[in-house]
């Protein structure tokens, strides 16, 4: 992975964040402030490892979206394929926890065939 990747992600972002402007106003407005350095160093502390640049340009731009509101069935933010979230890096760690608890590498790929669940670490 190199910067240039993270810069194309950056201006596909822009660009897609325009399109969210003009299209869908209220899920723009759902986007949050940048995420700062210390934000995002406390996650990859907590993680044990670097972020993916991409996703650590995309925190530079925007710390996910604004909360859900309980029992709001389409709220705004929502935008991503199957109306995911981007979540904010504080969540980003904490569903990452969850996720390693829930499904141990030795218990869900005890051959350690590389998995998507064996790459939770």
């Amino acid at each position: 992975m190199t910067d240039t990747d993270a810069l194309a992600l950056v201006s596909a972002w822009r660009g897609f964040s325009a399109w969210l402007a003009a299209h869908s106003p209220a899920d723009h407005a759902a986007l949050q402030p940048a995420a700062g350095a210390g934000q995002i160093a406390s996650l990859e502390d907590g993680l044990g490892f670097a972020l993916h640049p991409q996703l650590r340009a995309l925190l530079e731009l925007h710390n996910g979206v604004a909360p859900r509101a309980a029992g709001d069935t389409f709220p705004a933010g929502s935008f991503l394929p199957l109306a995911h979230r981007l979540l904010p890096a504080e969540q980003i760690l904490t569903y990452h926890r969850r996720y390693v608890e829930l499904f141990p590498v030795d218990i869900w790929d005890p051959e350690g065939r590389g998995t998507l669940v064996g790459h939770a670490r």
